[in-house]
């Protein structure tokens, strides 16, 4: 054996006993013996970013590399020192090579799918830990991070079947249990997933986060109006009773999807408030109480939009954005990536600045903090962790939400929330726990959605040119006990209506609750509900089209699918209710000047559905109606103006804030 072959063999055994130390020295002495020694090099380098010498390991693999290319090893952890560096494109690119040169080391395509989760590019990532699990099967951990892959990719059956094989792997597994239940939740496969809550409580029982999510649990269909009445009096108590418990200043950080109240909350049809609030009292001492100070120069205006959310985020605001006076203010927009690419190939304004946080809690903290805001604007509170938990660190002097999420967030430090007098009830203020804002007209710049090229007709759909679509393509969590007379009535007067609708995103057992509840409450008529599968955006538009009625659901009724609706001129039939999550198409009617579809009571409502699903002529007048009316709801100009009225005013507060303090 050669002096270097010895010095880097004993260097290696150092190495693997952890002294890191000695295993650099002995790599730096084989250097002076022969400085173009590749594997020198390479060891020399894992020795050095063992010990978080990152610049130094970088400098050494890098030379490793260059007098060895074919080296995977080296090209491996050559990229986990620049990911070390926080230079994430180099990283990924050694990575690239180094499974290039090696199709079988797991070690590369296991870093290299870290590295695609941490960038949420969750193709790249599912990819890479499916060729992990192809080389390591029995490897619960990698089996476990692929369903974790396939779940953000909507992925789901997929997913739930990879946990199942990380738990035959590791039985005893509380995190993979936990993580099906998460999963199970957002199927609306309540049952197996308070199941699963329940058996990794059982093993530990010490985790508050599970506690939360079992205790938060919500169906996402009710039998009858009974049933959920009793879930939310349930509720209630629950709450009530782990108020007692306390939550430290870490809780937030690891806290999971099923942490924050759940979104099938607000389809409930009542008052959110004082269940809102309920929530926010949970963590009153995990975040300090401060109140920062905001910039200087022009007033800086600050918008989050976390993780899965940036599409109707760029739909609704992305026209504002791009018009909205940016003389007058600093404009950022905080998100991830990749959803964030979205977000840049939609904001043409280039005075618009964005800025890209890791979709973590304290990354965005970090970050937000570093900003100095005066106004912080979350586009929705309470979709996933992070944007629930956010607010409560009072990033900025003056916070506010909006319409992204239509109930109040029940967190004391955010001050504003943005609505329309078009929308709101005279009474409401008292929904909010935050101050109030009615613009004058409905805070978004919409533009026409454009058809497919080959829209799909009624026959490709299934149906016949007699029978009258009546078509409520919403999430089926809208879908309230007070809705199915509505249904049955419809169904009962008009023989020929089919009652339209699309199967869960998040698989079929929603879908499934939801027939089992009309086959009680519609009796006889309820064959004629139909359920197509989910569809794309072009099959929807598609849908929408082809129908005769749209439909607007009780208590919670359309927003951006009404914007959809009045984009082809289609008539919504809708019965405001008492909260703004009820009114929004009434907003855009009145906004119109139209009355024809807005129902006092549920007999109007079905009076007025089978009249334009019978009556071809009267349909084609309100069409007509419409026609004429719906300019006024797209690229409306007053919505930037107010927006920058608003910001005005809020920055202008902030700023107060600072000079004179609060009060």
């Amino acid at each position: 054996m050669s002096r270097i072959a010895e010095l880097l063999a004993t260097a290696q055994a150092a190495h693997r006993a952890g002294d890191f130390p000695q295993a650099e020295r002995l790599c730096r002495e084989a250097l002076q013996i022969d400085a173009d020694d590749a594997g020198a090099h390479y060891q020399l380098g894992e020795a050095c970013q063992a010990q978080r010498k990152f610049q130094e390991a970088a400098a050494v693999l890098a030379q490793a590399v260059r007098l060895r290319p074919d080296l995977a090893a080296a090209h491996n952890t050559l990229g986990a020192a620049w990911g070390s560096l926080g230079d994430l494109d180099a990283a990924a690119s050694c990575f690239q090579r180094a499974v290039e040169i090696a199709p079988n080391d797991v070690a590369a395509h296991f870093n290299r799918a870290l590295l695609a989760a941490h960038r949420n590019q969750l193709t790249l990532a599912a990819e890479s830990w499916q060729r992990v699990v192809d080389l390591q099967p029995q490897s619960a951990n990698a089996v476990e991070r692929l369903a974790v892959a396939y779940s953000k990719l909507g992925r789901f059956d997929e997913a739930a079947g990879w946990f199942r094989r990380a738990l035959e792997l590791q039985p005893d597994s509380a995190e993979a249990t936990a993580k099906l239940g998460t999963l199970l939740t957002r199927q609306g496969r309540i049952d197996e997933a308070r199941e699963c809550y329940r058996r990794a409580l059982a093993r530990n029982p010490a985790s508050n986060v599970w506690k939360l999510n079992l205790i938060s649990l919500c169906p996402v269909v009710f039998q009858d109006h009974q049933e959920l009445t009793e879930y939310r009096r349930r509720l209630f108590d629950e709450l009530e009773q782990f108020s007692h418990t306390t939550l430290g200043p870490d809780f937030p950080a690891r806290a999971t999807a099923g942490s924050p109240p759940s979104f099938h909350l607000q389809f409930q049809g009542a008052d959110e408030r004082q269940l809102r609030e309920a929530y926010a009292r949970l963590f009153r001492n995990c975040f300090e109480h401060e109140r920062p100070n905001g910039g200087r120069g022009r007033p800086r205006v600050g918008l989050v939009v976390t993780s899965g959310h940036e599409g109707l985020f760029v739909r609704s605001l992305g026209g504002i954005l791009n018009r909205l006076d940016t003389d007058r203010f600093e404009v950022t927009i905080f998100g991830s990536d990749p959803g964030l690419s979205a977000v840049r190939a939609a904001i043409r304004n280039p005075a618009v600045r964005l800025t890209s946080v890791a979709n973590r809690l304290p990354a965005f903290v970090q970050a937000l903090h570093d900003a100095r805001l005066d106004v912080l604007y979350y586009w929705e509170v309470a979709t996933d962790s992070v944007n629930y938990f956010l607010p409560f660190h009072r990033l900025a002097p003056v916070q506010c939400t909006s319409w992204g999420i239509q109930v109040t967030s029940g967190i004391p430090a955010v001050d504003y929330y943005l609505s329309s007098e078009l929308v709101e009830p005279d009474d409401a203020d008292a929904q909010y726990t935050e101050r109030l804002v009615r613009a004058k007209t409905l805070l978004t710049y919409q533009e026409r959605v454009a058809m497919p090229t080959a829209p799909k007709s009624r026959g490709e759909f299934g149906f016949a040119t007699a029978q009258h679509l009546y078509v409520c393509a919403q999430q089926l969590g809208k879908f309230h006990p007070d809705f199915d007379a509505i249904l049955a009535g419809i169904l009962r007067r008009d023989a020929d209506a089919r009652i339209v609708t699309t199967e869960d995103r998040f698989g079929p057992a929603i879908g499934t609750q939801l027939r089992r509840r009309f086959a009680v409450t519609l009796g006889d008529v309820a064959e004629r509900v139909i359920f197509l599968p989910f569809l794309d955006s072009a099959d929807y538009l598609s849908l929408l089209a082809a129908a005769d009625v749209l439909l607007d659901p009780l208590h919670f009724g359309g927003v951006n699918s009404s914007y959809d609706g009045f984009s082809l001129n289609q008539p919504i039939v809708t019965l405001p209710s008492r909260f703004q999550r009820g009114r929004y198409t009434l907003a855009c009617y009145r906004k119109m000047g139209l009355t024809d579809c807005v129902a006092a009571d549920a007999q109007q409502y079905i009076d007025i559905a089978v009249r334009l699903g019978t009556n071809a002529v009267y349909r084609e007048e309100v069409v007509a109606r419409i026609r004429r009316a719906s300019p006024a709801l797209f690229e409306d100009p007053a919505a930037v103006l107010e927006h920058e009225r608003i910001f005005g005013e809020l920055a202008a507060t902030a700023r107060l804030s600072r000079r004179f303090g609060d009060g």
